[in-house]
């Protein structure tokens, strides 16, 4: 489905957008604290391992420590971007979860996670048709919320569990 209405198009792109820059962040921090790991001594192993015979014992530490605390460095601003991200990242979550689970499910699912129609219906258990029917009430729920236009929680929880139930 073409999505019309500009504001859900550019929420979606800034939380698909989002969800790339975020896992790289994280990505990245794994490979730091892997780089860290292998510049640390541990028990049966020192700074000097592979240091050669030609550098003084002093020089090979040194550099090792030096190096070691670089890494450690890109790791704190790693781990600073990484909670600022988790901080924006939070307003564009609270819009999703004003919305009812399986609509948020379907949008994620659909624009976040990039899932055919086929295997959207075959994770909620339903027909791609009926997904791609639900999912065009879920941007207009999107849309009425950014609009600001939007029922309260407590009426969305109260139709889902009737309707549930």
């Amino acid at each position: 489905m073409k999505i019309t209405n500009k504001a859900v198009s550019e929420y979606l792109d800034k939380l698909r957008k989002y969800r790339r820059e975020y896992q790289a962040l994280k990505d990245r921090s794994f490979e730091l604290w892997q780089e860290f790991d292998a510049l640390s001594p541990s028990p049966g192993r020192s700074y000097l391992d592979g240091a050669g015979g030609s550098v003084s014992q002093s020089s090979a530490v040194e550099r090792a420590v030096i190096q070691r605390d670089k890494v450690w460095q890109k790791i704190k601003d790693t781990d600073e971007r990484i909670k600022a991200m988790e901080q924006n990242g939070a307003a564009l979550t609270d819009v999703l979860l004003q919305m009812p689970f399986d609509e948020r499910q379907i949008l994620i699912f659909r624009h976040v996670d990039g899932l055919t129609w086929d295997e959207v219906g075959k994770r909620l258990g339903m027909s791609a048709n009926k997904a791609s029917y639900r999912e065009k009430r879920a941007l207009q729920t999107l849309a009425d919320i950014l609009s600001g236009h939007t029922r309260p929680k407590f009426l969305s929880f109260l139709l889902e569990t009737v309707v549930a139930g």
